[in-house]
């Protein structure tokens, strides 16, 4: 991307989802048990937030997200939440956990999470249990 003045705006829509099933018990370190969420365009992107939700009955549990230039050797959390627990009926719907930055802010479209190129989203979960977790964004 060259260097202008102007401000970058995101170009191409960029959605996509990981499924998790099993816990990561180190949420802090380690590379084991992470799974790939999101890749960014050639210039980057722009995520505009991040949500998980259970794809089944579930205990509370804590969904990481980390930063990895290295495809998942080397992970950096940015990004934390807790999931409530849910029990499946035909009735209720889950509540989706909508993810923070490390600040406590929500990702959102006004404060995006910006990742460089080469710079990768993968997820974790603190419980062994089927959840997804979506990554809506833009490249730039």
């Amino acid at each position: 991307m060259p260097v202008t003045n102007t401000a970058a705006f995101g170009q191409v829509p960029n959605i996509s989802s990981a499924v998790l099933t099993t816990a990561k018990t180190t949420p802090l370190s380690g590379s084991s048990n992470v799974v790939l969420l999101f890749t960014p365009g050639a210039n980057g992107s722009l995520v505009n937030g991040i949500a998980a939700f259970p794809r089944a009955t579930c205990t509370a549990a804590t969904v990481a997200i980390y930063t990895s230039t290295d495809n998942g050797t080397t992970n950096n959390l940015v990004a934390i939440g807790a999931m409530a627990a849910w029990t499946f009926a035909s009735t209720t719907a889950p509540t989706p956990l909508s993810l923070t930055h490390l600040d406590g802010s929500i990702i959102s479209p006004t404060n995006p999470l910006y990742l460089p190129s080469g710079t990768k989203l993968y997820a974790s979960t603190g419980v062994t249990q089927d959840m997804v977790v979506t990554a809506n964004g833009t490249d730039l």
